[in-house]
């Protein structure tokens, strides 16, 4: 009797243990989902495009994404994987912490390269994605330091504007404790500041408009210089200081109206606006002038437009006076520029409630279920078209649609073949695909491992919506 209580107690230790080890990876699994949904935010903001690359967590498997379609991380760049890994970076860096006090520990960051020679591309998101999280720590806690080393002195550049800049708008924002950023140049053995560099200005204006017009002919080489030194001598002429200073000013802010939040946070996306590019390359005496060498001509044309939209905002008799032939397309291009109501759909996509039924598809209910009074929770989404939400039961759907995930549907009573969707027949309620095939009706799983449900006469059949989202 004693051993078979001694075994006992032995037993319910291995299930107490069994117990705590699977919450915690249920724990793991939950902190890896809100990583990766960070990561893939920050790969937004950089690409300034939504899914241009990101990660996916399926069936326990990590999936890289292309617009949406899974690729290889060998078929992307590199520097593309270099920007997942700046990406991952910053998102690990505050892992196991909680929410509300985020950037609050004192940090000692060192970042080497960040922007590598396989960058040129995306250097500019990339720039503006350093910004936008050096601004985030240094707020959190005053005290945090970062050291970026680089070995490219166009980046040496940006990173001084954005150090510069930061240690300026804090001062300006009194926002207590001294903020205060150095930069040097190591040449030999000996660390030196960099050179300072004086604009030109009216011409540069008149070769920004031809370029955006697409008289690009010979300009290819000096035009991201020319916009970065337009840019730093309008500020000056105007407010008397740099660029990066203005694009924090509240007074510049409110100036520019519904369009604040976009040249607000994208103003590193406009162009770099840092002239030492040109003195530093012609001083290093590299061949390459050009920042935007690997940049398409449409979207230097495209950059050279929203420069112009930039200044004709905060001053548009300013510009009128320098290139008065120029103000009718400023016009027409302001109608591409986002408003503030548009950047904010982008950056914070709207939530919403819809019910969470308290039932999982494939139970045996009644075929009014949704209309009755079944339990259910209130469920946030940024799913704009989905009506409600159940539970899978199953793994008929996999791999698509796991055992135990939730999915978002759309109501419809017509639905057409080959889409996954919620269905009531008999008096269960299903996850499958319909299939019309020679005369006959079939409700359908992904899963090979389960047979098609043939529909027959007198079966009552009716589809409560079409899958819109699934959440593993």
């Amino acid at each position: 009797m004693r051993s078979a209580e001694t075994e006992l107690q032995i037993k319910q230790k291995k299930v107490g243990e069994t117990a705590e080890h699977l919450k915690s990876l249920k724990e793991k699994k939950s902190n890896v989902g809100l990583a990766i949904e960070s990561i893939n935010n920050a790969l937004d903001y950089v690409f300034f495009s939504h899914g241009r690359l990101s990660i996916e967590l399926k069936n326990d498997k990590y999936y890289l994404k292309s617009s949406g379609k899974d690729v290889k991380p060998k078929n992307v760049s590199i520097g593309e994987r270099n920007i997942i890994a700046l990406c991952y970076f910053f998102t690990q860096i505050l892992s196991n912490q909680d929410i509300k006090k985020l950037y609050q520990d004192e940090e000692l960051i060192v970042i080497d390269d960040p922007i590598s020679s396989f960058d040129f591309e995306n250097k500019v998101g990339i720039s503006s994605f350093l910004r936008y999280q050096t601004h985030k720590i240094i707020k959190g806690n005053a005290k945090s330091k970062i050291l970026f080393l680089t070995h490219d002195l166009s980046t040496f550049s940006d990173l001084q504007k954005i150090a510069d800049e930061i240690e300026k708008s804090f001062k300006k924002q009194n926002a207590g404790g001294a903020i205060k950023s150095k930069s040097f140049e190591l040449r030999g053995q000996i660390l030196s500041k960099p050179m300072k560099s004086i604009n030109e200005y009216r011409d540069l204006l008149h070769m920004i408009f031809n370029y955006a017009m697409g008289n690009t002919d010979g300009l290819d080489l000096i035009i991201g210089n020319a916009m970065r030194r337009t840019l730093e001598a309008f500020s000056t002429f105007i407010y008397g200081t740099g660029i990066a200073e203005v694009s924090f000013d509240p007074k510049v802010i409110k100036s520019l109206g519904k369009y604040s939040k976009y040249f607000e946070n994208l103003m590193y996306r406009l162009v770099l606006h840092g002239e030492s590019h040109f003195e530093t390359r012609v001083y290093a005496i590299q061949d390459d002038l050009n920042f935007y060498h690997f940049i398409s001509e449409k979207e230097k044309q495209r950059t050279c437009k929203e420069v112009l939209c930039f200044m004709y905002c905060l001053n548009p008799d300013h510009i009128e006076s320098h290139i008065p032939d120029a103000i009718h397309e400023i016009q027409k291009w302001m109608t591409d520029i986002r408003t503030n109501e548009e950047f904010d759909a982008i950056a914070n996509p709207k939530k919403r409630i819809i019910p969470l039924y308290d039932i999982p598809l494939s139970a045996g209910l009644g075929e009014n279920i949704l209309d009755s009074d079944i339990p259910f929770v209130e469920y946030e989404t940024d799913v704009m078209d989905g009506d409600f939400a159940l539970h899978v039961s199953g793994d008929s759907m996999e791999p698509d649609i796991p055992n135990g995930s939730i999915v978002v549907i759309k109501k419809q009573s017509e639905i057409a073949d080959g889409i996954s969707s919620a269905f009531f027949l008999n008096g269960e309620v299903y996850c499958k695909k319909l299939l019309h095939k020679d005369g006959k009706v079939f409700l359908c799983s992904d899963n090979t491992e389960y047979q098609p449900i043939e529909i027959h006469e007198g079966d009552t059949l009716k589809a409560y919506g079409k899958i819109v989202k699934v959440l593993c």
